[in-house]
């Protein structure tokens, strides 16, 4: 018997979410096999849909599974990626798929109980505000509706459960976990010496409060330099400010990115609910920031995990106390790697496993 993976994430170093991939990938590769049952991965590419990205994307084998091969056009990719997932069910003894998707939830749901396995279902964000196209809200919502036929939950809030009336009983709530990158920061983190600068890398748009930072740099004339990686609809916003301690990077790789990081003094983590429901999108790369030497800056979003709070710098929601915030005494290191520590995707996966047994 073996436990099936369902998965949207890149077999190459070009990918459209760093950071959604190494979630994915950490999910599968730290989850242990149980009572000798084996694990395999079933995993779609994701790439913006002709004529936009290619055609077609040919898929891969590896050892512990496969990324598929597919025309990339719209709904015809959904079919293609859902019979590869059918094709892939024999000998399951459970379906865990990262996210909610209408034909994959369906082939899911339909073949569980012919097939006799367990479905499990990770649920990482759910698209509501204006951020959104209106065909991708219809797209989550019409997918949402057959949550319901699933097995068991692994939702990021209790919000999942309360607005799609889940069972309690058969979700287990797990904001995220750190990856293997994050370990192995964690690993050489006290070995590692910080530089005088601050790094901002992610997604330029105003639900991760890149406008505000930047904003208030210059407002309050903090004279630490402010290194900035990413793309998204401020980046000429960004381009334009004249200020000699803000540099604007572009969209770099991730490792050229994670070089930055792991020497800066200060990184940041934000969540606003600007265009989205924060409560429905945990920003993933919390738990990769955290791990790092330098000191974390966030603003007190929705479920914000308690536990980490005293190892954080946490500002005002408008950062008009920033400046004072980055004269704080860092954290005990050894607490907040203790603390950390327990954030691991073995835990929630294998408590979700035995409630539905």
């Amino acid at each position: 018997m073996k436990s099936i993976y369902v998965l949207r994430m890149s077999s190459s170093k070009k990918t459209l979410s760093v950071a959604g991939d190494l979630v994915q990938r950490q999910i599968f590769e730290s989850v242990e096999c149980r009572n000798g049952n084996q694990k395999y991965f079933v995993a779609i590419s994701p790439a913006p849909v002709w004529p936009k990205g290619p055609l077609f994307i040919k898929g891969s084998k590896q050892d512990d599974g496969k990324f598929i091969s597919y025309l990339n056009l719209p709904v015809l990719r959904e079919l293609i990626f859902s019979l590869c997932i059918l094709m892939s069910l024999g000998k399951a003894s459970a379906v865990i798929q990262y996210n909610s998707y209408f034909f994959t939830n369906l082939v899911i749901v339909l073949f569980k109980n012919i097939m006799n396995y367990k479905s499990i279902i990770i649920l990482q964000d759910f698209r509501v505000g204006t951020l959104f196209s209106k065909k991708d809200l219809f797209a989550d919502k019409i997918a949402s509706k057959l949550l319901r036929y699933f097995d068991g939950y692994i939702p990021i809030t209790n919000k999942f459960i309360e607005y799609f009336h889940l069972d309690a009983e058969k979700s287990v709530v797990f904001p995220g976990a750190i990856t293997l990158h994050g370990l192995d920061s964690l690993s050489k983190m006290k070995d590692n010496t910080l530089e005088d600068f601050a790094v901002y890398a992610g997604a330029l748009e105003k639900h991760n409060g890149v406008k505000k930072l930047v904003d208030q740099w210059i407002a309050q004339s903090i004279s630490t330099p402010l290194h900035i990686f990413g793309r998204g609809s401020l980046q000429e916003y960004i381009e334009s400010l004249q200020n000699k301690n803000i540099v604007f990077h572009g969209f770099k790789s991730s490792e050229y990115v994670y070089s930055w990081q792991v020497r800066a003094k200060f990184n940041f983590c934000f969540r606003f609910s600007d265009g989205l429901d924060e409560e429905f999108f945990f920003p993933s790369k919390f738990f990769n920031l955290v791990c790092y030497k330098g000191q974390l800056i966030v603003n007190d979003f929705k479920n914000l995990p308690s536990d980490l709070k005293p190892f954080l710098l946490i500002v005002e929601e408008d950062l008009s106390n920033l400046n004072l915030i980055m004269q704080k005494p860092d954290s005990d290191l050894n607490l907040r790697f203790e603390a950390i520590s327990k954030y691991q995707w073995k835990f929630p996966v294998s408590n979700i496993l035995k409630r539905v047994e």
